[in-house]
């Protein structure tokens, strides 16, 4: 229960600003709504510098976001998707009706939004495919019927981050009203590489959006929405730590650094492997950019309304340069590409609301295509050839100036019809009955091909390149197939390439909920709903894995929820305090994982099941005239129930024997909670505003986030475990009392926390050198920032 924003609206007789949100299709206050929600005003997401989705966990206890080394993930209630470009997200993300389900798209700044929600449990039958957790549902800001401008600038000083956003709004005829928003960021970044001497991760983003509405009737209006962003980043917020000394092998005695820098003579600057604002990196960018063509028409007859929602997104990361070896020690080069569209088609019937009933009918339609393409390898002058001819004389040499090359294409179609009834028998009490029935027809194809550095074919001196790939880091190959003997033993222990399926998938989804309301201040309800997230193709794993095949390894299951819930949405004291109150438990099944193998590859599958359980508060509270409290607590307890399969982190012995052969691989994850998720979590937030002189005034507001420990690597390495912590943010704000304008100084994570965001094992560590390595991602510490807002 965070911080949830004054809504336009208007305000409640004891002073409290309602909350309007769209969570069902339909305009609602938040207390009428049997949900689980955390609302955020666009004004509050500009004047606290939440830039991106990831930005809103200190907002929303018991949402968690972060970016990866490769990917960006979501967590509700613990649930939410593992590391793999062909994973669609378990917490959905919707802007303005239309879905964005891969992890890219997450990364879209936020740009002139009205209001974010997000929404906790399955939402599978308005907001549909896959929000198996939940979802954020972002509403942008509308053209106005009258002339209207706003912009923010604003400077933040430990990292050089300047700041710019604004938005014209107004009338062009008399049924003609356009808006126009844009947005630029630019930062250097807050850790230092040392091998580049620069600071990162270093940003630059530019956004702009064009929205009209129009008039073609009394009972015909037409939304149309334009928008590019493009979103660059070079380097990432990465450090080396946790390393220890081999304990076996040629290199007994040594960590992975001192091997590389006593051994092998590279930048010094590699022993500085611990957590201390300072990296070591040949360097990433991504260079990514994303649109967005919305057609909305909506159609009022009779009390209906009629509504057709036509959308093409694009989302494209193209010459994404990867460090994959993770350190400035050139060893390993590699490139990203990854192109997705979608065309979707949605009708909606929205009836009106009668004395017993109400109800909202739709049919849905999307096609969406991902081509992926990652390349992995070694340059000529790579530590990583002279490794493995020192191992294998010529071996290394076979492999210098290659990579192998990953290229997956995956294709769906999804149908879908959904409905949801209110049924208000007696007074006081209203039944919801939804369900949402769906096809989905998936098509992949994926191949792996060892080729020199840019493409091509392997030059003849280096045709046995495929079986130095397969042997040294268990990447099979398209190449072997034509090496003879060696190459068919290596196919029979890895797998073959290509591989290509199709899946289809029916599932029906229902939600079913009862709504009483005792007394008009009090509403209580309680609900079932199933969840699904659709099965699809692996984009990560270079081998069979213990699957019969590599098409079998390929593929991976849908999974599943079960959920169930009971609440309360109370106003107290007058209409001056609200409090909400949900406990849930949800049963999950076949759960998508990818876990990093170590080498160059992700071990990817279906977890079989977990439960997932807990109880969420959130509240408000009007203290006097000028203070505005506003609270949340959340307490998730997340369990494997049977996690058979999980990757077994450096030096941990294997327990588990996946493919029968007498030899252990996987570690049994059996009673552990989810990656990234904390037992508790919890906010506060307090806001004033006070008349300093005549015509102007002072508001400040003051937010506390509170988080216990959790496991920040997913193969549960101890050296991955966060410890609990706290978050401090301040803002203070001088202006005049029409809002015309406002200068504000802005301070988050005042008490300079930096707190592990993912954890993982620093690549072919254990291959090179059989030592322990870790790989830490890292939330920003303090930062401090000047605003100057104004309206026109």
């Amino acid at each position: 229960m965070s911080q949830e924003a004054p809504a336009q609206d208007g305000q409640n007789e004891g002073g409290l600003q309602e909350i309007i949100v769209t969570a069902q299709t339909r305009a609602q206050k938040l207390q009428e709504v049997p949900i689980s929600v955390v609302a955020v005003q666009g004004t509050d997401l500009a004047t606290k510098a939440v830039i991106r989705p990831i930005d809103l966990q200190i907002a929303a206890p018991g949402f968690t976001a972060t970016e990866t080394a490769f990917a960006t993930q979501f967590f509700i209630r613990g649930i939410g998707s593992g590391l793999n470009a062909g994973f669609e997200q378990s917490v959905g993300l919707y802007v303005d009706g239309v879905h964005l389900p891969r992890s890219l798209q997450t990364r879209i700044p936020f740009l002139d939004v009205d209001r974010v929600e997000v929404l906790r449990g399955p939402q599978s039958i308005l907001l549909g495919k896959n929000a198996i957790a939940g979802a954020l549902n972002v509403t942008t800001a509308k053209p106005t019927q009258d002339f209207f401008g706003r912009l923010t600038s604003s400077y933040e000083f430990n990292a050089n981050e300047l700041g710019l956003e604004g938005a014209v709004s107004g009338p062009i005829t008399d049924t003609i009203r356009v808006r126009v928003a844009g947005k630029y960021r630019s930062s250097d970044g807050y850790i230092r590489n040392l091998t580049l001497n620069r600071l990162e991760p270093a940003r630059d983003e530019a956004a702009i959006r064009v929205t009209a509405d129009i008039d073609v009737t009394q009972d015909l209006q037409l939304s149309f929405k334009s928008e590019y962003n493009q979103f660059n980043t070079d380097g990432k917020a990465m450090e080396i730590y946790g390393e220890e000394p081999a304990k076996a092998g040629p290199f007994a005695g040594l960590t992975y650094a001192q091997v590389l820098v006593n051994v092998f003579h590279l930048d010094p600057t590699l022993l500085d492997n611990r957590i201390d604002g300072r990296r070591t990196s040949d360097g990433e960018k991504s260079r990514a950019h994303a649109t967005a063509n919305v057609l909305t028409l909506n159609w009022q007859t009779g009390g209906y309304t009629l509504r057709s929602t036509t959308a093409y997104t694009t989302a494209l990361a193209d010459d994404d340069a990867i460090n994959p070896d993770l350190l400035g020690a050139r060893i390993i080069t590699g490139h990203i590409r990854d192109n997705y569209t979608q065309f979707s088609q949605e009708l909606r019937l929205i009836s009106p609301k009668f004395d017993s009933f109400d109800f909202i009918a739709g049919a849905y339609y999307a096609n969406g295509l991902q081509r992926y393409r990652q390349a992995v390898g070694f340059p000529s002058d790579s530590t990583f050839v002279t490794i493995v001819n020192a191992r294998q004389p010529g071996a290394g040499t076979l492999v210098a100036n290659t990579w192998i090359n990953r290229r997956v294409r995956v294709e769906a179609d999804t149908f879908s019809a959904f409905g949801q009834l209110n049924w208000r028998p007696i007074s006081d009490v209203t039944v919801q009955l939804g369900g949402r029935l769906s096809y989905s027809k998936i098509q992949g194809s994926k191949i792996l091909t060892v080729e020199p550095i840019g493409g091509g074919a392997l030059p003849a001196a280096q045709v046995n390149a495929p079986l130095v790939y397969a042997q040294v880091l268990a990447a099979s190959s398209s190449n072997l197939a034509g090496l003879g003997a060696a190459g068919n033993a290596m196919i029979n222990r890895l797998g073959e390439f290509p591989v290509a399926g199709t899946r289809r998938e029916t599932r029906f989804t229902p939600d079913v909920k009862i709504l009483y309301r005792p007394t008009p201040q009090v509403m209580l309800y309680a609900g079932y709903a199933r969840g699904q997230k659709s099965g699809g193709f692996d984009f990560a794993a270079n081998n069979r894995l213990t699957y019969p095949t590599a098409r079998d390894a390929f593929e991976f299951d849908d999974e599943k929820a079960q959920n169930f819930e009971v609440g309360s949405k109370m106003s107290l004291l007058g209409g001056r305090a609200e409090l909400n109150l949900a406990a849930y438990y949800t049963k999950l099944t076949n759960l998508q994982i990818s876990i990093f193998d170590g080498r160059l590859g992700f071990n990817v599958g279906n977890a079989a099941s977990a439960r997932a359980q807990g109880i969420e508060a959130n509240g408000r509270m009007q203290l006097g005239r000028h203070f505005t409290l506003s609270t949340g607590v959340n307490y998730t307890d997340f369990k494997y129930l049977r996690f058979p399969n999980g990757q077994c982190y450096f030096g941990q012995t294997p327990t588990v024997d996946g493919n029968g052969d007498g030899v252990p691989e996987f570690c049994d994850y059996k009673g552990k909670s989810s990656q990234l998720t904390s037992k508790v979590t919890a906010n506060a937030s307090l806001t004033s505003v006070f008349p300093i002189f005549d015509g102007y005034q002072i508001g400040t507001t003051t937010e506390v986030f509170y988080a216990s420990a959790y496991d920040a690597a997913a193969n549960y390495d101890p050296a991955g475990r966060q410890a609990k912590y706290a978050l401090l943010n301040m803002r203070v704000g001088v202006g005049p009392e029409n809002g015309s304008w406002e200068l504000a100084f802005v301070g988050r994570n005042l008490t300079d926390k930096q707190v592990f965001q993912f954890v993982g094992d620093t690549a072919i560590a254990a291959t090179v050198a059989q030592a322990k390595s870790n790989y830490a991602i890292l939330s920003q510490g303090r930062t401090l920032a000047i605003q100057l807002n104004a309206k026109f």
